[in-house]
């Protein structure tokens, strides 16, 4: 069969859609335990997969973070101590993963989903509700 330009298709597989804007699971079982053993890394995912966009700033992640620190233990931790955390622990751990692309010059994150990881991160936040 040939197509507009001449060119024979029939060889050619037909594009596939994705089935929807979560990728399928690609984290290892292990990579995911990983990167939900930290709660703020949690918060920040939560964050980053509820805003429509599936983006944020390390300026409005620190914030989030240190208010819900201050709602767990009742005491607001240092934004540059939990600033350097973010820089050096999670931020690497998200974006090595592949689950976050961060761009430096702007200070934001975009969030990209996994199936696994997704399952895994609402069952934790149920746990923690009961």
């Amino acid at each position: 069969m040939a197509n507009n330009d001449g060119n024979n298709t029939a060889d050619q597989p037909e594009p596939q859609e994705p089935e929807s804007d979560v990728l399928s699971a690609t984290l290892s079982v292990d990579a995911v335990f990983e990167l939900l053993a930290s709660n703020q890394r949690r918060d920040m995912l939560h964050v980053l997969r509820d805003d429509p966009e599936k983006t944020a700033t390390v300026t409005e992640l620190i914030t989030h973070l240190m208010d819900q620190e201050a709602q767990r233990t009742g005491t607001r931790p240092g934004r540059d101590q939990l600033e350097m955390t973010v820089h050096h622990i999670h931020l690497p751990k998200l974006t090595d993963a592949g689950i976050v692309e961060y761009d430096a010059r702007s200070q934001e994150l975009r969030y990209w989903p996994d199936k696994r990881l997704e399952a895994l991160l609402d069952y934790i936040s149920e746990w923690d509700l009961a």
